[in-house]
């Protein structure tokens, strides 16, 4: 897949207070400090910003982001929420005692071999709260995901032109590699959700059959969609229909 030079690396973190079955308000009043979002099991929020997606909360939790620009690095993300805690240090500590509470960090980079470097009073006032802390790195050069970058659909048909067995379909009034690219970009957005509508059919275990069968007509929904954009190339079809019969 293509790389595009603009992609800048992003950072994310937050603080999660979660295990706890009261409402989050108790929570502000224990902590001290109002948080920037809250999710309450059993209620539905709304996941990205392009590509909106209806998610059930799986349990209630307690969430404080760190309002810093995204390219700001993780550890200035960090000190932030810190510098947030430490008037409140007791407070954090004592309801760590009965609930689960984390500091998280998602990074994103588009270059290789990126480090990650936290300073020792970082380290110490983390320690100090006896919270655990967690990493998730997203390395992004390459991957499906960047179908979703500006101008994604033109980058990638320049590339599948350049390719012979997708140019050779071309007809008078039909461009494949455009096809193929619309197909490739459609199937993946039809796929993310696809994850997401089958994790929460076989996670939730306490469904009723009309809830799994509502969860189960979205999986339904996903999989058609990826049907209509394979028939859309030609170079879809035949890879399946070439499939099928060697599986006959």
């Amino acid at each position: 897949m293509y790389n595009d030079p603009a992609l800048k690396n992003r950072y994310f973190a937050w603080f999660l207070v979660s295990g706890f079955e009261c409402h989050p308000e108790e929570i502000t009043k224990q902590i001290g400090v109002s948080p920037t979002e809250v999710h309450i099991k059993g209620e539905y929020r709304i996941i990205g910003k392009k590509k909106k997606i209806k998610r059930m909360n799986k349990k209630n939790s307690w969430v404080l982001d760190s309002p810093l620009p995204k390219n700001a690095p993780i550890e200035k993300h960090l000190k932030h929420l810190l510098d947030i805690i430490k008037p409140y240090k007791q407070n954090f500590i004592d309801v760590a005692k009965k609930y689960e509470l984390q500091f998280n960090c998602a990074v994103y980079y588009y270059e290789a071999n990126p480090g990650i470097c936290l300073e020792s009073n970082i380290m110490k006032e983390i320690s100090e709260l006896n919270i655990p802390l967690y990493f998730d790195i997203y390395c992004m050069a390459g991957t499906v995901s960047q179908f979703e970058q500006l101008n994604a659909d033109k980058k990638l048909t320049k590339q599948l032109s350049g390719i012979k067995l997708v140019s050779q379909l071309n007809e008078e009034e039909y461009n494949e590699a455009q096809s193929l690219a619309n197909s490739l970009i459609e199937i993946d957005a039809a796929r993310e959700n696809l994850d997401i509508h089958m994790e929460d059919a076989i996670i939730w275990d306490e469904l009723s059959e009309e809830g799994y069968t509502e969860k189960m007509s979205r999986v339904g929904e996903d999989l058609k969609k990826i049907m209509t954009a394979i028939k859309q190339s030609k170079f879809l079809t035949n890879l399946v229909k070439e499939s099928l019969e060697k599986n006959k």
